[in-house]
């Protein structure tokens, strides 16, 4: 017998010489928790006066686990969410769902043909990766065929506060509450002398394997399934993918314990550590290498689980924070949709969710005074078998909690057994108890036509517990009520329409009027004064006549496909008397107003932010603006309008514009005081008003939070403006949204929103560490994620940064090209305090085909507030393909060091054989093997051109080529491949 070494197939290419590296590149994925995600930590954001603001991070909890009460199949007895995974733990498996995504190197997901297996949930392919604990037989000392597991009793240990209550269809006997939370499971002895405990960390899943004296260790095996690719890297983890994103299970740390209580795992594991390693066995099972031990000890295999990201809020799917509350105590509320699913391991198994549909509302409320999983008081999910949108939230007094949105589900949980109308959606309408496990009452609103058509609307309670929700519509008999403002539709594609639900927990509709707008309309915002009038926020296209301006200081339509509009109606059953006014609000160009807030004082003051592309925007206010023209595509802005308590008049007392060169939007506003007003929003424009920043915007987009004090004019008006979000990695696209915005009016504020940015502020930095970027999150881009941001104001003058571009790209070159022209960029203080700059450097896997020039100017002396210097980015491309690095400044501004991405495409031929090598083992002397096929497939951008192939090395004579379609002269256009076959005859 001989054995055959590898077999390398060398390909002399005309264009570019063939690499056959094969390899893993680490993605960066979600570390998704079911409602909130891994926090940001305390990042200052610093102003010149008396009230900085610090941020305190985002709300996060680890992973947690909560018995199977229902929402899964019936083998399946815990349920963990978090981290981007839902782990289900059943007799057999520890079974992980991960979102089916797959990603090309431009960023844009595909579908992965090839995977297995994959279960369809709630119209969206999930990947299914099963890891199973097993012990091996014994065979002549060494390991077997493995045996079949032992019974798995899993039992939940530590009991947390929290609880998730699930609301799912109409039917009351299917609803599950009170379902606790524990902060890990454990399963004693389910293998003869092996106990195990499963348990969330800051990065994923963990385990403990406890194998009782006696019990060889190399008996016990992980059989893994459901991945594409597993190997075990120079550090000694196990890198698997699947799903198109990484799963790592860290090198085990191996402990010693001599307690025989499981109980006991975390207080006596790191009593003796011992060597270990993992090991792929012959049969691709996982088993366990341990060094010199006690043999009397227990031993304790601690390896962990992750994605290779992390981030905020969500489950395995897609989480989107809509809304945001805070109530007297202190105690925060989050609600959206989400479509992570349920988890069932069984084909059709039957769950009351969450997932029911492809989107479910959630409501999580958080004790940001309470740490880690306890922070979380509930999580409260309501749906159907169809799709549920918006998820927007309003407390009451008593803080019960109200939602609204649209629902196309035919059993959704309603209380008063409304049912679906013939329309293609319903409004919801539902309020839940301050325990969240008690629906108040539930149920639909609808007409003939669809509900919702232009946004998800908007929800307010007044303080005697009555729910006002308004939006817009195609129904022509949705309001009936006597007495209404309008009772009539507009006529027009939709018209809007304000409802009031009362007395509080009865569903009964005690006032609903149209706006009686012929036109295009939607309603974005709704606010209420303590007198009980609403304020009304949206957009509508050109009324002609029908728009009812009352008291206004703009009565006619400006142009553009949309102008904002602000209405205060009077519920009080007056008829055309019930219009308190009714303004448009808008230039030449598209506007929408997109969401409102009243103050406290009376007449009540309406603070309006939102979206404009006009020029001749109205910024005519009694005080002058921040900024009084608009820079780029579409700047947010700010519009402050009051009303004269004698003639009624509305009048515009402070009015802005808001953003850069690019473009930008406000979507949330809060204002406790008069002189304290808060603005959330998307902004791409790294020239955006910054100032006291906690970080630079470098992402395609970032949220935004800047608190104005619109009592006062200019530039005196801006207390803060800063980015939050993450970097945008070469060759993909991230994002993060800032949704909602809130204020307690005593320095707390929390904004709301969801993100796909791998590097998203993260918890464990400090008001002056590091802003980690993501440099392995290459490969793949996460489902986007809901967060929230939690901050703090103090009193103290620092330095900012901001960068003069979000992004540096060189777009494509031919690799070797060494006369691509520099790119500047420009650094701005955009804080208080002198900017000193100690370092500029380069890091990356790429870093070294980008260089650094001219920067001697920005280290040289500190920059005062407002101070410029510039640097210039030179690149030359070594290699086909997507070229990445990230610029690092050390300072003494918060977050340093501040990161900038840079970006660049090599462009030519890239020849990657599929697989890299071929051995054919173990073959008898003069037979001859079965040819292996081998793939050569072109991943450049450019015309890949074979001149010759050939076989090398000492033992070339005993390998031959068959069926051989990569011959001399052949062209392989990108993206293309061709094949042949080697056989071996020793």
């Amino acid at each position: 017998m001989r054995t055959a070494a590898l077999v390398f197939c060398w390909l002399v290419l005309a264009a570019l010489a063939l690499s056959s590296v094969f390899s893993l590149h680490k993605s960066s994925k979600p570390h998704t928790n079911y409602f909130a995600k891994e926090a940001p930590a305390a990042i200052k954001l610093i102003r010149p006066t008396a009230k900085t603001p610090l941020l305190a991070g985002a709300l996060s909890l680890p992973m947690i686990f909560e018995p199977n009460e229902g929402q899964a199949g019936a083998r399946v007895q815990f349920i963990g969410r978090g981290k981007g995974m839902t782990v289900l733990l059943d007799p057999d498996d520890i079974t992980i769902l991960l979102r089916e995504t797959r990603h090309r190197a431009n960023g844009k997901r595909e579908r992965n043909a090839d995977a297995v297996p994959v279960d369809q949930m709630n119209g969206a392919a999930t990947r299914v990766v099963r890891l199973k604990i097993v012990l091996a037989r014994p065979r002549a000392g060494l390991p077997d065929e493995p045996s079949e597991p032992g019974n798995f009793s899993w039992k939940g240990k530590r009991h947390l506060r929290g609880e998730s209550n699930y609301f799912i269809g109409n039917d009351p006997r299917r609803w599950r509450t009170h379902v606790p939370h524990f902060d890990s499971v454990q399963a004693a002895s389910p293998l003869p002398g092996v106990a195990a405990v499963v348990y969330g960390n800051d990065q994923g899943l963990e385990y403990d394997l406890r194998v009782a004296p006696g019990v060889d260790v190399r008996r016990l095996h992980l059989k893994i399934s459901g991945v594409d690719r597993m190997q075990i890297d120079e550090q000694g983890d196990l890198v698997m993918k699947a799903a198109g994103r990484e799963l790592q299970m860290r090198r085990p740390n191996i402990y010693e314990s001599l307690s025989s209580d499981p109980a006991k795992f975390k207080a006596t594991r790191r009593q003796t550590q011992v060597m270990g390693s993992y090991a792929v066995e012959q049969d691709r099972t996982i088993g366990f290498r341990v060094g010199a031990h006690d043999p009397r000890a227990t031993l304790v295999l601690d390896p962990s689980l992750t994605l290779s990201y992390s981030t905020f809020l969500g489950g395995a799917g897609d989480d989107e924070a809509n809304s945001i509350a805070a109530d007297a105590k202190g105690k925060i509320y989050v609600s959206g949709t989400t479509t992570s699913p349920a988890a069932w391991p069984e084909p059709g198994a039957t769950t009351i969710g969450p997932g029911g549909g492809n989107t479910d509302f959630f409501v999580a409320k958080i004790d940001p005074t309470a740490s880690g999983a306890n922070s979380l008081v509930y999580l409260t999910f309501i749906g159907g078998s169809a799709n549920e949108t918006g998820g927007l939230i309003a407390l009451d007094p008593s803080d019960d909690v109200a939602i609204t949105g649209t629902t196309t589900s035919a059993d959704y949980p309603a209380t008063d057994g409304s049912k679906r109308t013939s329309g293609a959606n319903d409004a919801v309408v539902t309020e839940i108890d301050p325990t969240g496990a008690r629906l108040l009452f539930s149920t639909l609103f609808g007409g003939s036509g669809a509900e919702a058509t232009q946004n998800a609307g908007a929800i307010a309670v007044n303080s005697g517990g009555d729910i006002y929700i308004a939006s817009d519509t195609t129904s022509t008999d949705l309001c009936r009520t006597p007495g209404a403002f309008r009772s009539a539709n507009g006529g027009g594609i939709s018209d809007g329409f304000l409802a009031v639900f009362g007395p509080k927990r009865t569903p009964a509709v005690r006032y609903c009027t149209y706006l009686g707008i012929n036109a295009q309309v939607g309603v974005s915002g709704l606010a209420l004064d303590s007198e009980g009038s609403a304020y009304l926020a949206g957009f509508t296209s050109d009324p002609g006549a029908s728009f009812p301006a009352t008291n206004a200081f703009q009565t006619t339509y400006g142009g553009g496909d949309f102008d904002g509009f602000v209405m205060k109606i009077i519920p009080a059953g007056n008829g055309a008397a019930d219009l308190s006014y009714a303004t448009l609000l808008g230039g030449e160009g598209t506007d929408q107003a997109l969401a409102i807030a009243t103050g406290t004082n009376l007449p009540a003051t309406a603070y309006v932010t939102g979206m404009t592309q006009s020029n001749a925007f109205p910024v005519n206010g009694t005080n002058a603006p921040l900024q009084a023209s608009l820079k780029g595509p579409a700047n947010a802005f700010l519009s402050v309008i009051a009303q004269n308590a004698t003639t009624g008049a509305a009048s515009l007392l402070y009015s802005t514009y808001l953003g850069g060169s690019r473009s930008d939007s406000g979507q949330g506003v809060a204002a406790p005081q008069a002189n304290d007003v808060y603005v959330a929003g998307n902004a791409s424009s790294p020239d955006f008003p910054w100032l006291d920043n906690f970080q630079p915007l470098n992402g395609v987009q970032d949220a935004f939070i800047t608190k104005l004090d619109p009592t006062s004019s200019g530039v005196t008006s801006l207390i803060y403006a800063t980015p939050l979000g993450g970097t945008t990695p070469a060759g993909f696209t991230s994002a993060t949204n800032g949704s909602g915005v809130t204020a307690d009016g005593a320095g707390h504020v929390y904004v709301a929103g969801f993100t796909t940015a791998a590097d998203f502020p993260q918890a464990t930095h400090t008001a002056n560490g590091a802003q980690l970027t993501c440099t392995s999150c290459q490969s793949g881009i996460p489902a986007a994620d809901a967060f929230v941001a939690a901050i703090n104001e103090n009193q103290s003058s620092e330095p900012g940064l901001s960068f003069g571009v979000s992004q540096v790209n060189f777009g494509a070159s031919n690799v070797g090209n060494t006369n691509i022209p520099p790119q500047n960029v420009g650094v701005v203080n955009t804080g208080s305090a002198p900017l000193t700059i100690s370092a500029i450097q380069l890091a990356g896997a790429n870093g070294a085909d980008f260089s650094l020039q001219n920067f001697s100017g920005c280290e040289a002396a500190p920059l005062a507030p407002a101070g410029v210097c510039s640097f210039s980015v030179g690149f030359v491309p070594s290699q086909v393909g997507t070229e990445g690095a990230t610029i690092s400044i050390t300072d003494n501004a918060p977050g340093s060091p501040q990161v900038l991405q840079v970006a660049g495409i090599g462009s030519g031929p890239l020849g990657v054989p599929s697989p890299a090598s071929v051995s054919f083992g173990n073959e008898p002397v003069g037979g001859q093997s079965k040819a292996l096929a081998v793939t050569l497939t072109n991943t450049g951008n450019q015309t890949l051109q074979i001149t010759n192939v050939t076989l090398g090395g000492a033992d070339a004579v005993q390998f031959q080529f068959q069926d051989n379609s990569c011959t001399s002269a052949t062209q392989i256009s990108p993206g293309n491949s061709c094949e042949f076959s080697v056989a071996f005859q020793p």
